[in-house]
């Protein structure tokens, strides 16, 4: 059902409506210039320039949008966390307004590979005790015991943070936020294990192997 932007600030306080304004970006256009309007009711002015002004950030915003959903459609790359920013767009919500976050075919399927792809190879390297990570500059490291079942945890919040993009994309209840400080959560963990991993190997256990 559509929203009536008109009636609605109409219960508005002064307060209220200034915040539409004030952070007319995060709202659907047409509930700030129902605001706008309503403060004009109550003999508020605006100048010509702040008009201006306003329209400006609103269609700027507007392209903003657009330019995020057509790159979330063409991009290509993927790293193992990183990617999560790409892949998931921002969140839809427009102040009273929400469309659920669509995530592109194209993208789910990647992210459903990678995910299990990496389930499958971790625990792989879990099985034999070796898990090898391959490095951009280097050619990279062998890890084994305690650092190798650590490196395994931070594959495997890794593979949750991708999985979580795919369900994202299916629930269409008005929760993106949560969803958001989920994948934080997530790809914050996994790095934070990513990292305390190589450390131990590097410098407490010694034992990781180049090759």
């Amino acid at each position: 059902m559509d929203i009536d932007f008109v009636k609605l600030m109409t219960t508005k306080s002064d307060e209220g409506l200034q915040v539409y304004i004030a952070q007319r970006r995060k709202y659907n256009p047409e509930a700030v210039y129902a605001a706008i309007n309503e403060f004009k009711k109550r003999g508020k002015t605006f100048t010509d320039v702040e008009i201006e002004q306003i329209k400006s950030d609103l269609e700027d915003e507007r392209k903003k949008s657009i330019k995020r959903i057509e790159e979330s459609d063409s991009n290509d790359s993927f790293d193992l966390f990183d990617s999560i920013e790409h892949v998931r767009p921002k969140s839809n919500s427009y102040g009273d307004t929400y469309t659920p976050n669509h995530i592109p075919t194209g993208e789910r399927i990647k992210c459903l590979f990678f995910s299990i792809g990496l389930l499958a190879y971790g625990t792989f390297g879990l099985y034999i005790d070796d898990l090898y990570i391959p490095g951009k500059r280097s050619r990279g490291l062998h890890f084994h015991g305690i650092p190798c079942w650590i490196m395994y945890f931070a594959f495997l919040f890794a593979s949750i943070t991708l999985i979580s993009v795919v369900i994202d994309h299916y629930d269409k209840r008005n929760n993106e936020t949560n969803y958001q400080k989920f994948t934080l959560a997530t790809r914050r963990i996994g790095w934070a294990l990513f990292f305390v991993a190589i450390i131990l190997d590097l410098f407490v256990y010694h034992q990781a192997t180049r090759h």
